[in-house]
């Protein structure tokens, strides 16, 4: 019962750091959409600027979610595991004994289970608050703004 509740517990942090990183994909890519679509405004440049720090701290946050630079099998010993892989991780250690999880697993994901939260978090501010900036300076230009 504890290996399975633990495992579960897992298994839903992994789910919503999935979701966070699908939720991140979206906006950028309607952020890329729309600062295109914005050349050519009086306040390009404006709008420019507050994408591309919008963009980088969505690349930051996705970055210690998921490993975006792997792009072969080999890569994944050359970059290091994120947040997502060393959950996923987790599930094989807890799965592998026919015993209760010992106290060091329960310690790794909750330690592991606040690094993700502080990125949703943060995740969830810059959404508010970024990405707010830019909507209204979409709006200040009848540019239709970013949904999420």
């Amino acid at each position: 019962d504890a290996q399975f509740e633990l495992w579960q517990r897992i298994t839903l942090k992994v789910d919503a750091t999935h979701a966070a990183v699908n939720r991140l994909r979206r906006v950028r890519e309607q952020v890329v959409e729309w600062t295109k679509r914005a050349a050519g405004v009086g306040t390009e440049r404006d709008i420019a600027a507050t994408s591309d720090a919008l963009l980088t701290k969505l690349e930051e946050i996705e970055s210690e979610l998921v490993q975006t630079k792997a792009m072969t099998s080999r890569d994944s010993l050359r970059h290091k595991a994120r947040l997502n892989a060393k959950l996923i991780s987790l599930i094989s250690v807890v799965a592998c004994a026919a015993a209760r999880p010992t106290q060091q697993t329960y310690d790794v994901f909750e330690h592991l289970s606040t690094l993700v939260d502080e990125q949703l978090l943060r995740l969830d501010t810059v959404l508010a608050e970024d990405l707010d900036v830019l909507t209204a300076q979409l709006e200040e230009q009848n540019i239709p703004y970013i949904t999420l």
